[in-house]
């Protein structure tokens, strides 16, 4: 089975003009982000080209000079290097919270888990062919689905028997290509049609693992345009729409 061109596109870099700010986002983050892009570029007529990747690999760009002017992070971390750097201009801020969960496909041998002590007592005695997740060291969706693992009472997972994402697009795409009982995805892409009609998500709960607090900040050299987004991803309506997709809005 095959995910959407869409979610394949992720993947690939975006080349960029000059007249036009690049909004480097982790691609937990992709749909959400894309529908505010849209709906900023209606309001003002001001397009954003944005480029997905996994936190750490975008932060490593930065670091390498790429032509970013904002930076979404799945997690402040990232942020807060990028500002030790030297690299943004004024202080991350706090967008929403992620969530994460585990996606079981259609035709798995994990079926019959209806929740995840059932799933954590499946995984525990062996009965599955690869666990999907994204990789724990450029991305932050990963650390914490290692962490659920080990609530869940999974201490050890066979490296042959682990598949890892670069970024949380193609761990979706890990999870529903075959192969794969269980994949540890964020809830926007579970919400998905395309993602949701091929199995069953169960949440974890959000004390299960680390904050994932998607962060983002203004990197140096951030023109008006740039800075017109940073302020549009704070608005209510910004914020309506990513609680839509899965997130959940901290208090004021």
């Amino acid at each position: 089975m095959r995910l959407l061109p869409a979610l394949f596109a992720l993947l690939h870099w975006i080349h960029v003009s000059a007249a036009e700010p690049v909004v480097a986002v982790a691609a937990n983050l992709s749909k959400p982000v894309q529908a505010l892009a849209a709906n900023f570029t209606r309001d003002t007529g001001a397009r954003m080209l944005l480029n997905f990747g996994s936190s750490g690999d975008l932060l490593r760009q930065i670091r390498q000079g790429a032509p970013f002017e904002l930076y979404i992070a799945a997690v402040g971390d990232y942020t807060t290097r990028a500002q030790a750097d030297g690299l943004t201009d004024g202080a991350p801020v706090v967008l929403a919270l992620g969530n994460i969960g585990a996606f079981i496909p259609q035709g798995s041998s994990l079926e019959p888990a209806m929740d995840l002590a059932a799933l954590g007592r499946l995984l525990s005695a062996g009965n599955y062919r690869r666990i999907a997740m994204a990789n724990p060291e450029v991305a932050p969706f990963g650390t914490a689905a290692q962490q659920a693992l080990r609530r869940m009472g999974v201490w050890a997972v066979e490296k042959d028997r682990l598949v890892l994402g670069e970024n949380m697009a193609q761990t979706v795409q890990f999870t529903l290509a075959g192969g794969v009982d269980v994949g540890f995805i964020a809830q926007s892409y579970a919400l998905l049609p395309e993602v949701s009609d091929h199995g069953r998500f169960l949440p974890v709960p959000a004390d299960w693992h680390i904050p994932l607090a998607q962060t983002m900040v203004l990197l140096r050299g951030a023109g008006d345009e740039a800075r017109s987004f940073f302020r549009y991803l704070q608005s209510s309506a910004a914020r309506e729409l990513l609680s839509r997709s899965g997130y959940t809005i901290p208090a004021p």
